[in-house]
């Protein structure tokens, strides 16, 4: 039975992480953004959407904190730059205060490639803003944070690079340290092929891709590490990916500097009010192939994983994370986790001690818990009541219930996939391991078959020898494309479903048998266990990798993640 123990470690990590979390927000001074948007050139040829674009990064930033002048298409003269973006800023500029300029309009180029902003009466590049001037002008100001955000057609900047490919090895980033840095930094939409990819919907007006993903991770999507902040490289990776993924345009980003441009992730505060501090991610239900392909190479795929059609009809949340220390001692519950660390997922748990916790997070949060307890009636020759254990648990309303549980086995792999059918998946999609690597029974460096570091994405044995045999904080290593981390790999995952092989069979919705009809590969009967953990090899990383344990029983490689069915299917 556990036992409900507040500790005084949770509550020293939780003040540390408070501390930080509000030494970050005071670092900035006055925030302003200077909002450009034309359509209407007086000699230029028109744009179509630059003022609705602009208008909408107004309300993000606005509500955001920072003080927005908008210079929206006959506005924004030659004359209007010059105040709005150097004159004012040097006079009222201090080194703590954060400018930031949008510009979505035409461009020029010189003879050697530079880049002008052009203004709305602008006919030469002699009328317009060089990125260059923009840049050095900006090194000399006061203010140590500028980014530019640009949604425009040019494809080179003036100043060092960052590739997609290194700012994917960027995880985590040192914002006590970043603030306080000079950090000057462009983001352009990219491509010098016009006019842009459009969106539009029934309900809104035409927006380029660009500057929809751009709101879209300005409001949350780009926190990519979870942190509560959007770090300026973290905005780069976002837009990067799904613009590219949409659109034969690829966002380009420079900077340079040590500092870091920061935006706070307003997901958060929304998640606070609504007591969701459990982070998660919202999954769309719908049909998949659940399984592996067949093949007679037992690395790539072994009997009980036969693949088959799976509809899921229910929309659900999952944790963007493995169930952390911090929010397991929240509750009450003894941590006898033997890697500790409030970010580290807890480990070291049964499948019943996942069950008791899922029904007290529904309980803090006010929902009604999802499962029950089939006891006996307690022995009038006993004061102790009978202790719930993992036969006796029932889930009397299935997939309607609302409260906290664990993902069905279905649920678990659907998220996990993203969409793909490959063994991994990586921030872009699906990949696969070479057959040799998943043959070989030694712990191996894996490199994917698009040429990536399995170590990119996953804890697991390679990483984890001698004194780092252990457990790892949530969120290190990359999210999958549906925003979810360590799914593959850290500890391996609980889930609901009873093992039994799969068959070829058409599923609706499935849960698994109700009782223990087969003994796991281990000969026992269990509760399916998924993922892998950061003590196995790759081949037990794949995605359809099915592996299970006594649900009584605590190992030290198992943790779990919640979700929650959403209502309206």
């Amino acid at each position: 039975m556990l036992l409900l123990l507040a500790t005084l470690f949770s509550v020293v990590g939780c003040a540390h992480r408070s501390g930080a979390r509000k030494a970050v927000k005071g670092a900035y001074g006055t925030s302003t953004a200077i909002v450009i948007g034309i359509d209407e050139y007086k000699h230029l040829s028109d744009r179509q959407t630059a003022v609705t674009d602009a208008s909408a990064i107004s309300d993000m930033l606005t509500s955001q904190g920072f003080r927005v002048t908008e210079l929206l298409d006959s506005q924004a003269t030659k004359d209007a730059f010059e105040r709005t973006i150097f004159t004012d800023i040097k006079r009222r500029g201090r080194a703590e205060d954060r400018v930031l300029v949008y510009f979505s309009g035409r461009t020029l180029k010189d003879e050697k490639g530079g880049v002008y902003l052009m203004p709305h009466e602008g006919e030469s590049i002699d009328d317009g803003i060089s990125l260059a001037r923009l840049s050095s002008e900006y090194g000399l100001m006061k203010p140590k944070h500028f980014i530019l955000l640009t949604d425009a057609c040019f494809d080179r900047l003036n100043m060092p690079v960052t590739s997609y490919e290194d700012a994917l090895q960027r995880t985590n980033y040192d914002l006590l340290s970043g603030v306080k840095n000079r950090r000057i930094a462009i983001l352009n939409a990219g491509s010098s092929q016009c006019p842009h990819q459009v969106v539009s919907s029934d309900n809104a007006p035409p927006r380029t891709l660009f500057n929809y993903h751009l709101i879209d991770g300005l409001s949350g999507s780009a926190d990519l590490n979870d942190d509560g902040f959007i770090a300026d490289l973290e905005l780069y990776r976002y837009t990067r990916r799904e613009v590219s993924e949409d659109a034969r345009q690829e966002p380009i980003w420079g900077a340079v500097g040590d500092g870091i441009f920061i935006f706070e992730n307003p997901l958060r505060q929304l998640r606070a009010e609504l007591k969701m501090d459990y982070d998660s991610v919202r999954i769309n239900a719908a049909p998949f192939l659940m399984g592996s392909a067949p093949s007679s190479n037992k690395a790539l795929h072994r009997s009980d994983e036969k693949r088959h059609v799976v509809h899921l009809t229910r929309d659900y949340i999952m944790g963007r994370h493995e169930v952390t220390q911090a929010l397991w001692e929240e509750l009450g519950f003894k941590n006898i986790s033997p890697d500790k660390g409030p970010r580290l997922p807890v480990h070291k748990v049964s499948w019943l001690d996942a069950v008791l916790f899922a029904n007290a997070l529904s309980q803090r949060d006010d929902l009604k818990p999802c499962y029950s307890f089939d006891l006996p009636e307690p022995s009038p020759d006993s004061s102790e009541s009978p202790v719930p254990t993992a036969g006796s648990v029932t889930w009397p309303e299935g997939l309607d219930c609302s409260g906290w549980r664990l993902p069905t086995e279905a649920e678990w792999e659907y998220a996990a996939r993203a969409g793909y059918f490959e063994n991994f998946v990586t921030e872009s999609g699906g990949v696969n391991l070479p057959a040799k690597t998943l043959n070989s029974p030694r712990c191996t460096d894996a490199r994917l078959t698009n040429g990536e570091r399995l170590t990119k994405y996953a804890w697991y044995c390679i990483e984890t020898k001698g004194s780092r045999a252990h457990a790892n904080e949530v969120g290190m290593k990359l999210a999958n494309p549906w925003g979810l981390f360590d799914m593959q790999g850290n500890v391996s995952e609980w889930v609901w479903d009873w093992y039994q092989p799969f068959t070829s069979r058409e599923q609706t919705d499935p849960l698994g048998p109700e009782t223990a009809p087969a003994a796991c590969p281990v000969n026992i009967e269990g509760r399916v266990r998924r993922g892998g953990s950061w003590m196995n090899n790759a081949r037990s990383l794949r995605l359809a990798f099915r592996n299970c344990h006594n649900p009584d029983g605590r190992r030290p490689l198992t943790g779990f993640r919640l979700v929650r069915t959403l209502p309206g299917k």
